[in-house]
C-alpha cells in the first residue's frame, strides 16, 4: 500500500494553516510560497514513511533541522546578494589637517585647522560569461534547494514502463 501526498492534500489530512504542520521559516511569504511549490512538487509522489502520522513527524523534523541554514540565505537575498559580485569592500576614513599644533584655534578646544572625511565602496564583480555559465548550471532558488533536500522524504514506487516498438 502507497499513500500519495496528494491524497493526503486532497482529504484535507495536510493544513498548512494548522500549528502542528509550521515549522520554523523565514516569514510568512516564504511560507505560504514554499508549501504550495512543495504540494505542486510532490503531488503525486509516494510519501516514504507510513502511517501519515509518522511521515508528518519526519517532515517537520527535517524542515526545522535544515531551515537555520536557509533562513540565513533569505536574509542575504532580502538584502541583495548580487550572485555576480565577487567581493564588496567598503571604507571609511578621516584625515586632519593642524597648521598650528597644540593651539587652541576656537573657544570649543578644536585644535584642528582643517578635516576631510572619505568614504569609499569598491565592488568588484566577475567575469560575466563565467558567471553566467556557472548560474545557468548551479544557482538554483532557495525554495527549491529546500524541495531537494525533501525528496528523501518520499518514495517512488510506481514508475512509468515505455516499450518502444
Amino acid at each position: 500500500m502507497t499513500v500519495q501526498l496528494g491524497e493526503l492534500i486532497e482529504s484535507g489530512w495536510i493544513d498548512w494553516e494548522d500549528p502542528t504542520w509550521t515549522w520554523d521559516y523565514y516569514n510568512q511569504e516564504q511560507y505560504a510560497r514554499l508549501c504550495k511549490m512543495f504540494e505542486e512538487r510532490y503531488f503525486y509522489r509516494e510519501i516514504g514513511i507510513l502511517p501519515p502520522g509518522r511521515w508528518k513527524q519526519q517532515f517537520v523534523r527535517k524542515m526545522n533541522e535544515i531551515m537555520p541554514k536557509y533562513k540565513r540565505l533569505y536574509k542575504l537575498e532580502e538584502q541583495g546578494l548580487d550572485p555576480l559580485q565577487t567581493s564588496n569592500t567598503y571604507g571609511k576614513s578621516r584625515l586632519i589637517h593642524s597648521e598650528f599644533p597644540e593651539t587652541m584655534l576656537s573657544g570649543n578646544s578644536d585644535y584642528a585647522s582643517t578635516g576631510d572625511d572619505r568614504e569609499y565602496e569598491d565592488i568588484t564583480e566577475g567575469d560575466v560569461l563565467d558567471k553566467w555559465e556557472q548560474f545557468q548550471t548551479r544557482y538554483k532558488t532557495i525554495d527549491v534547494m529546500i524541495l531537494e533536500e525533501l525528496d528523501e522524504l518520499f518514495t517512488c514506487l510506481l514508475t512509468v514502463d515505455m516499450d518502444a516498438f
